[in-house]
Parts: C-alpha cells; structure tokens; sequence
C-alpha cells in the first residue's frame, strides 16, 4: 500500500522533525533516510515513497506533537500516514 502525503503534509513533518527530534542521536539515522524523501514530496507527492520504517518513525513523532494550532494538519498527516 502507498502512502500519499500532500506538499503540507511533507512541510509540517519536516518542520516537527526540526523543532523536536533534530537533535536526538537515538533517531539520527532514520532521519537521514526519511528527511531527503519528505523533501523530495514537498516538491513533488509523487516524487518518493515512505518504507514502513518511515511510516512508524513519524507516526511516534506525531503522537509527541501536542501543539493545539497544528491540531487539524498533525490529523489530516496522520489520517495520510495511517
């Protein structure tokens, strides 16, 4: 099954894994596979496929974001993700 994420949803995933995973050792190298493929969607949805790995790494990371003014995007992403 392919997921199909939107420009937005690429925008805010990048965004999330810059403002709170960035730094943390223990998923540098899932975001090393999993950054340049959301890139490549933001330009084009239809540019590159996320691995299951990437599925459930940002699926973990969206469970983490608690921010109320992103609310609506983090479920329309996960409903994508999903």
């Amino acid at each position: 099954m392919f997921v199909q994420l939107t420009p937005e949803d690429s925008a805010y995933l990048l965004n999330l894994i810059e403002e709170m995973d960035s730094d943390t050792k223990y998923t540098e190298r899932q975001r090393r596979y999993t950054v340049p493929k959301l890139q490549k969607i933001s330009k084009d949805p239809r540019a590159a496929r996320l691995a299951y790995q990437d599925v459930d790494y940002l699926l973990e990371l969206l469970e983490d974001d608690e921010l109320s003014e992103v609310e609506q995007q983090r479920e329309m992403t996960r409903q994508a993700l999903i």
